[in-house]
């Protein structure tokens, strides 16, 4: 979950009694651009996998 949706405690709870899934807010302000960027050097063959432990 990302942007002002998981800012919202109580949509996060509903959400995730709703789907019974585990919900999960990332500590960074980014995750999508993060994810992209990731992606990214994979497709550019900067790094081999996404496996890697991003900050």
């Amino acid at each position: 979950m990302s942007g002002w949706l998981a800012r919202n405690a109580l949509y996060l709870r509903e959400h995730a009694d709703a789907t019974g899934c585990s919900v999960m807010v990332p500590d960074g302000k980014e995750p999508v651009l993060l994810g992209l960027a990731m992606l990214g050097a994979v497709a550019a063959g900067d790094l081999p996998d996404t496996k890697q432990r991003w900050r």
